[in-house]
């Protein structure tokens, strides 16, 4: 850069009195950029990927069926509530799975106790889950089923009558099932049970439980079934006393598996985010660190007070020797044809 001052041309001088460009120039603004429009790329780019596995993996699964399904309908097992445990399998193989499973559940508030896939072992693999509200007031379980063979339990509060007991239990599905079986349990100390429609066989445990049996072949989605359950007691008391398993189970909904991807998504960007910005600091710092390493040391800024301190040592001078001027700004001495300062460019004062 030359710039024309008076008689004197002056070449390259940074710290002339027009203000400092800042280092980097065009280039070093985009690059400060770049990560930040990065992240939001990789962000917005998750998300459409996500979107588009969950929407083609639906598209491709096959309708679901299930082959077979039990109903256990407790009441007053171990709580004063009714305990359903539903579990069955899925018409589709492995192939099929994991893969995002819905049941219709009763109204009122529920206490879901878990949500599994259940293993050939009887091993539960315990899934993440969600109560979607329907208008009617009931609801609907979903969760991520990681194999074909499910299992879940809840308690609903569904028993009327103080002394005369009577439950109404309706039971709907959203897949054809080839067989469902209901086994409806009969609360210890009481009498009078009664089922409709009456069951179709009745079995004894060794805990000395009766159940009532029940079985369906080819139920279609839409169909409703209802139990009618009477039976006679006189106290409140459940049929066994309640276990406290070594790791409680929440009562609060959980959220499925895909609710979860959202704050996936949301957690990524906002480590993005923290990542460009940590870039544009250490790239900021870096930019001025090599300014300060290319300057040379006698064109750099001086504080003000230096500048005095320096012209203050200029003037000691012994008696009958002139005093040479200097530049107000950077403090270097000027030689009497000097208008302007060599070193910054600074006009010199007059006077």
């Amino acid at each position: 850069m030359t710039w024309q001052g008076a008689d004197r041309t002056h070449q390259d001088n940074p710290f002339a009195s027009h203000p400092t460009r800042p280092r980097g120039g065009y280039a070093g603004r985009v690059l400060c950029v770049v990560p930040l429009l990065i992240a939001q790329l990789l962000i917005v780019g998750l998300t459409s990927l996500v979107t588009a596995a969950a929407v083609s993996a639906q598209a491709d699964a096959p309708p679901l069926s299930l082959k077979r399904a039990l109903v256990n309908v407790w009441p007053e097992y171990d709580d004063p509530r009714l305990l359903i445990l539903y579990e069955g399998e899925f018409a589709a193989g492995e192939t099929g799975f994991p893969q995002v499973v819905q049941f219709p559940v009763p109204p009122g508030p529920l206490q879901v106790n878990q949500a599994a896939g259940l293993t050939a072992d009887a091993q539960y693999r315990r899934q993440q889950w969600e109560i979607i509200n329907q208008p009617d007031g009931t609801g609907i379980l979903s969760y991520t089923l990681p194999i074909p063979t499910f299992f879940f339990e809840y308690y609903v509060p569904g028993i009327e009558g103080q002394k005369e007991r009577r439950i109404a239990y309706v039971y709907r599905t959203l897949y054809p099932v080839e067989t469902l079986e209901f086994a409806i349990q009969v609360p210890l100390r009481s009498r009078g049970f009664r089922l409709s429609p009456v069951a179709t066989t009745v079995t004894n445990d060794a805990d000395g439980f009766t159940y009532h049996r029940l079985t369906y072949r080819n139920v279609q989605p839409g169909q409703e079934i209802t139990l009618d359950v009477r039976y006679t007691k006189d106290n409140a008391q459940p049929s066994v006393q309640r276990q406290t398993p070594a790791n409680p189970v929440a009562t609060s909904p959980g959220r499925s598996l895909r609710s979860n991807i959202g704050y996936y998504l949301l957690a990524l960007g906002a480590a993005g985010l923290v990542a460009a910005g940590g870039y544009y600091v250490w790239w900021q710092r870096k930019v001025v660190a090599t300014d300060k390493k290319r300057m040379p040391a006698s064109r750099r800024p001086r504080g003000r007070d230096k500048v005095i301190q320096i012209a203050r040592k200029r003037e000691t001078r012994e008696p009958g020797q002139q005093m040479l001027p200097y530049c107000t700004q950077c403090g270097r001495a000027l030689q009497p044809q000097d208008r302007f300062c060599p070193t910054c460019g600074t006009a010199r004062r007059m006077g």
